[in-house]
C-alpha cells in the first residue's frame, strides 16, 4: 500500500504561510498560485518555485535553452514592451539554394545588426563560425539591398 505524503497547503490565492506555520526546513505549497515556500535558517519564509513565473532578477550566467528552436520570449499577442542588449544581437537565418528548394535549408548563417548606422557590421557563416565574419562592414542601401523580395 502507498504512502501519501500530504505538504502543509493552502487553496487560498496570494496566501502565504508564516513563521508561526512553518518550522525551519519545512515546505509548503499553494495549489491555488502554484507557489512552494519553505522557512530558512534565518527564520524567513521564502519562495522556492512559482509555477507561473520565471525570475531573472539574480541572473548570473547565460540564459541557454535546453534544444535548439523550441522556445519563444514572448508571443504575438503577449510581448515585451523592450528589450535592452549592450552587445551583438545575433540572428541565425536560413539559407536556400535553387537546387534545395524551399523545403530544405542549404546552410544557416547569423548576423549581428549595427543600429547606428544602416549597414550588416558583421556577417557569419556555418563555416566561419560565430567567431569570423564572413563580409565586413558592407553598407546596404536601395541599390544593394540585404535581402531581394
Amino acid at each position: 500500500m502507498a504512502t501519501v505524503i500530504k505538504l502543509k497547503r493552502s487553496e487560498t490565492a496570494s496566501s502565504v504561510p508564516t513563521t508561526s506555520d512553518l518550522a525551519v526546513g519545512e515546505v509548503a505549497i499553494n495549489t491555488a498560485d502554484q507557489k512552494i515556500y519553505v522557512r530558512d535558517s534565518g527564520d524567513s519564509i521564502v519562495e522556492i518555485a512559482n509555477a507561473s513565473t520565471t525570475d531573472l532578477t539574480s541572473v548570473g550566467s547565460n540564459i541557454v535553452p535546453s534544444t535548439d528552436e523550441t522556445y519563444d520570449l514572448g508571443t504575438l499577442v503577449k510581448s515585451f514592451k523592450d528589450i535592452f542588449f549592450t552587445n551583438d544581437l545575433k540572428q541565425k537565418v536560413n539559407i536556400f539554394t535553387a537546387s534545395g528548394g524551399l523545403s530544405t535549408p542549404n546552410t544557416q548563417f547569423a548576423f549581428a545588426a549595427n543600429t547606428e548606422r544602416n549597414i550588416f557590421a558583421e556577417v557569419y557563416t556555418n563555416t566561419g563560425g560565430l567567431s569570423t565574419s564572413a563580409v565586413s562592414n558592407t553598407t546596404f542601401d536601395d541599390n544593394n539591398p540585404a535581402y531581394r523580395f
